[in-house]
């Protein structure tokens, strides 16, 4: 039989144990999370717009005077913008510098709509003949594997 403070004692352990685990969990999560677009609490227009544009100073062309020259005008515009629409016109403008012409942002409903047109490549064998399909791609990263 326990002692009448060991059990007690056992409780306040097994808490502070959980306690900490679920603060690394926490911590984890608000700086690992953001990679993978998971936040405890989504950032501000601000934060989102800075973050986007770090992100494409690892773009394929995000050097040179050009770049430096955008980039600063999209940080300033972003300081004054009040909605995530408004940072997201600022980022789309700022990525056509950065990223080329290939580069571009999808809405929600864009990105969404892909993914439900997303057609797999076929196949089909004629004697020893194979023909393979590939039709026009845009889809998600995960479908292009």
């Amino acid at each position: 039989m326990d002692k009448p403070g060991h059990r007690s004692r056992r409780l306040l352990v097994v808490s502070v144990v959980r306690t900490v685990f679920l603060a690394l969990a926490l911590v984890a999560v608000h700086v690992v999370g953001p990679s993978f677009g998971i936040w405890l609490v989504p950032p501000s227009p601000r934060a989102h717009g800075e973050r986007a544009i770090a992100l494409m100073g690892q773009s394929l062309h995000a050097h040179g005077a050009v770049w430096g020259q955008k980039r600063a005008e999209a940080l300033e515009a972003i300081t004054a913008a009040r909605s995530r629409g408004e940072v997201n016109e600022i980022i789309a403008d700022a990525l056509t510098v950065a990223g080329g012409p290939h580069s571009f942002l999808l809405t929600g409903a864009e990105q969404q709509q892909i993914e439900q047109d997303y057609q797999a490549p076929t196949h089909r064998m004629d004697g020893g003949v194979v023909t393979v399909g590939l039709p026009a791609f845009m889809g998600t990263a995960g479908q292009g594997q």
